[in-house]
């Protein structure tokens, strides 16, 4: 039987989401096979109940990056009402102690954001704009950072505490208009400088304001063949983070709008 919930699953995916998607989908279908304590009926409820957990635990509901999904996309084609389809993914998300932030059962996306996992969760998934706010917020280490410290976590492949370094700097912006600082060299390249302090920025550019902006506003430059990439002090600019690095901290990064994603108060 659960092999034809998943080809239902597959299906779907290959319609309306991608490849990992597919995979994760799949995998929880398997997990839930695994489990002496589930019994299988009504094969088009599971696999609509499977899909729209793992859309849930992904985001994939509010369309945040590409492919996205419709409740009436899930519930037209597996001929399934909206309620038991909730009701469905409750009982997985409960029965398998699904959150927010699941190692096993999120995207690389979700998996970067390093998400405050929350026993609420099991109660009801929280829409992205509930928690934006927890994942942006800078820690209070951040005046320690430098750029030695970037180089090491390269050095060392610890993309995730690179990400939550990268998360926590300062970025300049004008007043009067949307470009940012850059700081420019031979041949028009140019690198974007960010701070781990408000005091490690102070004189460097006295008309700008400061604010707090997340790195992902560099990807704005990422198509750009003149951004050799970022550095975390500009007053010691002896190491840059290329945009191969910041790749590797966020794989496909065409999928995400940035612009519904992370900002602060």
């Amino acid at each position: 039987m659960i092999g034809g919930i998943i080809d239902m699953i597959g299906e779907f995916c290959d319609e309306y989401l991608d490849e990992e998607f597919k995979s994760l989908s799949i995998k929880l279908a398997r997990a839930l096979a695994d489990r002496d304590d589930v019994i299988f009926r009504d094969d088009e409820t599971w696999a609509c109940g499977i899909i729209c957990a793992i859309a849930q635990l992904n985001f994939r509901f509010e369309g945040l990056y590409s492919p996205y999904v419709t409740h009436d996309d899930l519930c037209g084609y597996f001929n399934v009402s909206r309620l038991k389809m909730n009701n469905k993914a409750r009982d997985i998300r409960r029965l398998l102690d699904l959150k927010l932030g699941d190692e096993e059962f999120s995207t690389r996306f979700v998996l970067s954001l390093n998400v405050p996992q929350s026993d609420v969760d099991l109660k009801r998934i929280r829409i992205f704009n509930e928690v934006k706010y927890d994942i942006s917020k800078r820690p209070e280490s951040a005046d320690s950072v430098d750029n030695g410290e970037v180089e090491d976590l390269m050095a060392e492949g610890s993309l995730n505490d690179l990400f939550l370094l990268l998360r926590k700097t300062y970025f300049l912006r004008p007043y009067y208009g949307s470009f940012h600082v850059t700081i420019g060299g031979e041949d028009n390249k140019f690198k974007i400088p960010l701070f781990t302090s408000k005091e490690r920025a102070e004189g460097v550019a006295d008309e700008f304001i400061l604010s707090v902006w997340p790195l992902l506003n560099v990807m704005d430059y990422m198509g750009n063949d003149n951004f050799e990439g970022v550095i975390i002090n500009p007053q010691r600019d002896d190491f840059a983070l290329t945009p191969d690095m910041i790749r590797e901290v966020y794989p496909e990064p065409d999928k995400y709008d940035y612009s519904k994603i992370f900002f602060l108060r």
